[in-house]
């Protein structure tokens, strides 16, 4: 075997692995099967994500060509409500085997979604992946079963809250950062 092949089979090798390693997570994310729901959130900071929370988007890249970079970033705040996802067999097309689902009260067409169906329940679905020190994965996707209007938000959970990027469902698939506060009841 020459060294040329032998490098090429290295260099093929680190690819196959870092896309390995890029990928896993967002299947582990995505998939499965609700026998193991129960165990990530016994294992993990999930059962802290119970509850109502202050959410903030920053819109760092838009999603139409009306938004001009002089006004980005823009940030759009509001509230969610989440709660532990106990029929495992709840799937939904753009998350299996969610671990919370919930609802939001955000205004997402300053973000230029589309119009919003006055008549359709403002959901959202939520998975925890436990991770290594306290640092547990967070996928949520908000309006599941709503194409067009859909946003995937992942981060990292931790006791104090949530923090990630976020991309919207549209042509231009704009997004930005999130972040995750528990809400402060006055």
């Amino acid at each position: 075997m020459s060294i040329h092949t032998s490098a090429t089979r290295s260099a093929r090798s680190a690819r196959v692995t870092i896309v390995t390693l890029c990928v896993l997570p967002i299947l582990l994310a995505c998939s499965g099967d609700g026998r193991h729901q129960r165990a990530a959130i016994d294992s993990s900071h999930a059962g802290l994500l119970t509850g109502t929370w202050d959410i903030t988007l920053q819109l760092e890249r838009p999603m139409s060509l009306r938004t001009t970079a002089a006004e980005l970033p823009h940030h759009v705040t509001g509230s969610v409500a989440l709660l532990e996802d106990r029929q495992a067999e709840r799937s939904f097309a753009a998350m299996k085997d969610p671990t919370h689902i919930g609802v939001y009260d955000i205004a997402l067409d300053s973000l230029e979604l589309p119009p919003w169906d006055a008549g359709v329940v403002p959901g959202l679905a939520a998975r925890v992946v436990p991770g290594e020190s306290g640092r547990d994965s967070i996928y949520i996707v908000v309006n599941p079963e709503t194409p067009g209007h859909m946003l995937r938000l992942s981060g990292v959970l931790a006791a104090d809250g949530a923090k990630g990027v976020w991309v919207a469902e549209s042509p231009l698939g704009g997004g930005g950062t999130f972040t995750l506060r528990h809400h402060k009841v006055e």
